[in-house]
């Protein structure tokens, strides 16, 4: 099933072939009018593709294609460059493209200088990866001054969450791409503590708000840690979590670092598992084996 619809979403990956000098824009998510529309190829095996595609950990060849993928949004559009990155799925070199999403994301917001814009013209695809990268790369690149950046920070999130607000009902998906990938950014930002992070999304104190934020903030904060060897990773595992007072920040974070493991390992359940015996905390190792299981869902 799940092969299925990786192949009828990839197979229709349509887009413009004119670039975005030359249609004055990116192609719409919705809208592929305006030139021949034609058959993605995936990329083609590019010695650049050929090269990252070389290295062992499956995280590890999502960042080396950043550069890659940005460029494909640059020349071909969005569509076409989240169309890139599901055949590399098809292909079995990935088993996920959610972190290509995000520099799909990013470069549109490059592109447009307006996240609205940039995450209404977000294909879906790669689990919402474009709009989570949109709100992260919104956030992350504000240019503050230290001693004023956590005020200035939770205004931008105040400004942020009542956009989200009139996207959509809150049991919609554009609601939730939204919140969570404010949830990204606030991590990205650099400017904040893991703890301050967690008061802002506690800001308006709504539950359901707090709870999606704070998933695209544990997952970003998770991530970082993906960007090193295994033996760096399991040595620093039990650091990842601060020690939370509050019970639903350490399920969450612990959660969070399941569904890394998952990334880390291509999607093998049983050693994302073992790796979750490193944890150190009983409750969090039992946390985050269930985050691990729960990964296949697909994230955000």
């Amino acid at each position: 099933m799940r092969f299925l619809c990786l192949v009828f979403c990839t197979a229709g990956c349509l887009h413009d072939s004119r670039t975005p000098q030359e249609a004055g824009t990116f192609p719409d998510a919705s809208s592929v009018d305006g030139g021949a529309p034609v058959l993605l190829d995936g990329g083609g095996n590019s010695d650049e593709e050929a090269l990252c595609l070389t290295l062992d950990v499956e995280y590890h060849r999502m960042l080396c294609l950043e550069d890659k993928v940005k460029r494909m949004v640059a020349t071909e559009g969005p569509l076409a460059a989240l169309c890139y990155s599901e055949s590399l799925i098809i292909r079995r070199a990935m088993t996920n493209c959610h972190l290509l999403g995000h520099y799909v994301g990013e470069a549109l917001l490059a592109f447009h200088d307006d996240w609205v814009a940039a995450f209404s013209a977000c294909p879906e695809g790669c689990q919402y990866g474009c709009h989570h990268g949109v709100l992260e790369g919104y956030v992350a690149q504000q240019a503050l001054r230290p001693d004023e950046a956590e005020v200035a920070i939770r205004g931008i999130a105040r400004e942020v969450a009542d956009i989200c607000d009139s996207l959509s009902a809150r049991d919609e998906p554009p609601w939730s791409r939204c919140v969570h990938g404010l949830g990204h950014g606030l991590v990205a930002s650099g400017y904040l503590s893991l703890e301050t992070v967690v008061s802002v999304c506690e800001g308006s104190g709504d539950i359901t708000f707090t709870v999606t934020c704070l998933g695209g903030a544990f997952m970003e904060w998770v991530d970082r840690y993906l960007e090193i060897s295994e033996e760096e990773l399991l040595e620093l595992t039990p650091q990842i979590c601060p020690e939370f007072e509050n019970w639903r920040h350490r399920q969450l974070c612990a959660s969070a670092v399941g569904e890394g493991f998952m990334w880390f390992t291509a999607m093998d359940t049983e050693r994302a598992q073992e790796m979750c015996g490193y944890v150190g905390d009983f409750q969090e190792g039992v946390w985050c084996r269930e985050g691990a299981r729960e990964a296949r869902t697909g994230r955000g």
